[in-house]
């Protein structure tokens, strides 16, 4: 075993693997963004491989968004709560549902859902 004379923790990367992970029963899951609420949230994004990062008012909990330029999965490191925006909504750009966790998995739009579908054991 070696030890660390610093006393610092020592993290390795890891990067996210394309497969699903099992749950052991009973085993709660692992959070993976700072919101951890039911609804929307605004996201802000920042991909490590290209050094890209950007905003999204489709940011859910434990949910990626895939980076554009690199094709990575990408989890939101700051979430707010969304506000009432004073913009003119025909400026803002659509929602790219192919680039989203959510949409993909539930293969509607996103922000129409206030909860995940339910999976039947």
């Amino acid at each position: 075993m070696v030890k660390n004379p610093s006393k610092e923790k020592i993290v390795a990367p890891v990067k996210e693997s394309k497969g699903h992970k099992k749950e052991m029963p009973g085993q709660k899951k692992k959070a993976l963004t700072p919101y951890q609420g039911k609804r929307r949230a605004f996201g802000h994004f920042y991909c490590e491989e290209c050094d890209k990062e950007w905003t999204s008012a489709n940011s859910w909990a434990n949910c990626y968004q895939i980076c554009r330029d690199c094709d990575s999965r990408v989890y939101p490191y700051k979430q707010l709560r969304l506000q009432k925006g004073e913009g003119d909504t025909k400026k803002r750009k659509p929602h790219r549902m192919d680039l989203c966790q959510r949409c993909i998995e539930t293969g509607t739009r996103c922000w129409e859902m206030v909860e995940w579908p339910r999976k039947k054991s």
